[in-house]
């Protein structure tokens, strides 16, 4: 199946997957080109789907990535089965199921929000097919991460607390910086910072 939009053509592509012992079908979205590059997995938040990251696509493809968007299982057009009980480690291994139905490899996973907490427990699963995670606005981090960063996520006064307790020098945006400021900050020793190294998209000709 292909949807066509005014500047791109996407795939809609069912995988089955193995959950249980019962067969589910996750569902993905990616560009109708000829594959090439690295995989980049989009992985929406709570009622997200996949269809919401479809305009990101062409520029990553041009700078060397292959972009896939995934509904997560019980969203979307991807299965939804009453028997399941979800919580973060089944959407985790729905998608672990999925890559290795893909055969995919050297991954980078973008997940918004609770996709970011989701791909906290897909690189638990399968260390060695993540090359890196990018995480925005995440859920998932726990207690290890510092108590002002857990604060900075409230809703509404985040912006304002990231302001004037960690980027008191440096504009509100997602740029290197901010990133760095983050990862820098992380208090979970036991993580290497190289599996968490940030994936920033590139801007105005701006080259890796």
């Amino acid at each position: 199946m292909y949807i066509k939009t005014a500047e791109l053509m996407i795939r809609d592509i069912y995988s089955p997957i193995t959950l249980y012992g019962n067969t589910y079908k996750i569902r993905h979205i990616e560009l109708n080109k000829p594959q090439k590059g690295k995989p980049i997995i989009f992985l929406p938040g709570i009622g997200g789907f996949a269809e919401s990251y479809k305009w990101n696509f062409d520029t990553f493809y041009q700078n060397g990535y292959w972009p896939m968007a995934v509904d997560h299982i019980g969203f979307g057009k991807s299965d939804k089965p009453h028997e399941l009980d979800y919580t973060v480690t089944i959407f985790s291994q729905a998608i672990v199921e999925w890559i290795i139905t893909n055969k995919l490899k050297n991954i980078v996973l973008v997940g918004n929000s609770f996709g970011g907490g989701v791909s906290i427990g897909i690189w638990e699963f399968i260390p060695k097919k993540i090359q890196s995670i990018v995480l925005v606005s995440s859920a998932g981090f726990g207690r290890e991460l510092l108590w002002n960063y857990r604060f900075a996520s409230l809703p509404i006064l985040n912006e304002l607390i990231i302001f004037i307790a960690f980027n008191k020098y440096i504009p509100i945006n997602n740029g290197r910086k901010s990133w760095k400021s983050i990862i820098k900050n992380y208090n979970d020793t036991s993580l290497s910072l190289d599996k968490f190294t940030p994936f920033i998209p590139l801007q105005n000709g701006e080259k890796l």
